[in-house]
């Protein structure tokens, strides 16, 4: 005969311990060993952490299974999911997730005001290369006018002269 497995489900104590390059989360599982839990990670920053084990109580029946499902969401932006570090530290399992390297503020400053430069140059230039191409227009329309009045003006001394 088939015992059938009874599931206690419960939900694990938390606690969030924050450095400057790396956080820590620290689960409360008593009785838990790494064998007993699965740790899935995706893209979108979602970390699911699972487990069971199986346990009894005096007097009870020995087919019970304690069980916990742990879903925490933290930024990818943020944490370099791909470098976590899991183990357990007496009761607790540890999760370590390495923080991303910060841009530093002076150097994003200076790309900005890099950035605002380049954009006024390149206003000043286009407002110079207008003024240039109407300076152009003008000067070849005065040379056309120039050509045109000597060519018409010889035209008209030369039939003067044959009268």
């Amino acid at each position: 005969m088939e015992t059938k497995a009874y599931y206690d489900d419960f939900e694990p104590y938390c606690l969030w311990e924050t450095k400057e390059t790396y956080d820590i989360l620290k689960i409360y599982l008593q009785g838990f060993q790494m064998e007993h839990i699965k740790i899935e990670k995706k893209p979108n920053g979602e970390i699911i952490i699972s487990g069971e084990r199986p346990y009894s109580y005096s007097g009870g029946s020995s087919n019970r299974i304690k069980r916990f499902s742990k879903d925490i969401r933290v930024s990818p932006k943020e944490y370099d999911l791909s470098e976590l570090d899991v183990k357990f530290e007496g009761l607790y399992l540890c999760i370590t997730m390495p923080k991303k390297a910060k841009a530093n503020p002076i150097f994003v400053e200076q790309i900005i005001s890099l950035k605002h430069r380049c954009r006024k140059a390149h206003s000043e230039i286009a407002k110079k290369s207008k003024a240039i191409k109407v300076l152009v227009a003008v000067s070849l329309g005065m040379a056309l006018g120039v050509f045109l009045a000597f060519k018409y003006s010889k035209k008209y001394s030369y039939e003067e002269t044959i009268d």
